[in-house]
């Protein structure tokens, strides 16, 4: 026993280091679950950035749908049905990543830098005639939040931009 103190004492002093390890426990676990839930927010917004970044690489490395891509913005009606569907696909998929491209935006995960360049791509894919015509067939696919971006921020602006490739210009419809 300790010396001055009764057994009373000693349980109420057991209890107080309890109480206190209990407390010191539950702010350690609580900082490891806040670590560990950025740590998920950073890889979600990694993940999205390469999803979208693989669009750009697919059209770098396959001749076939870069050639569908570029018939595509510039002469749609010269694709034939199943190079229109791929074209249409394309452009369906890169929508979607940029769907979660804006869920990782609206949580908060994207530096201001990485949203404004991101929003600047979409704003000069969405001056593509063809792919503002995918979008105003099948934007009901997407999220709320997505449409709400695009038709605030993103047409608003691709509606002053001349899409082009290094050396041409594509008409507007």
């Amino acid at each position: 026993m300790l010396p001055g103190l009764t057994l009373e004492q000693i349980y109420f002093l057991s209890q107080i280091v309890s109480a206190t390890a209990v407390v010191i426990s539950l702010l350690f676990v609580g900082l490891q679950l806040r670590h560990n839930t950025r740590a998920l927010e950073i890889a979600g917004a990694s993940d999205v950035l390469h999803r979208m970044s693989e669009f750009t690489r697919l059209l770098a490395d396959n001749g076939e749908v870069a050639a569908i891509f570029r018939t595509g913005v510039s002469d749609f009606a010269a694709l034939d049905p199943v190079a229109r569907q791929r074209f249409y696909t394309m452009v369906g998929v890169w929508l979607w990543d940029c769907e979660a491209l804006v869920v990782q935006m609206n949580a908060g995960t994207l530096s201001p830098s990485v949203i404004s360049a991101k929003t600047a791509q979409l704003i000069d894919f969405f001056s593509i005639p063809t792919v503002a015509g995918v979008w105003r067939e099948r934007r009901h696919w997407f999220t709320a939040e997505l449409q709400q971006f695009v038709e605030n921020t993103v047409l608003p602006q691709s509606a002053h931009t001349q899409f082009s490739l290094p050396g041409e210009q594509f008409e507007r419809g």
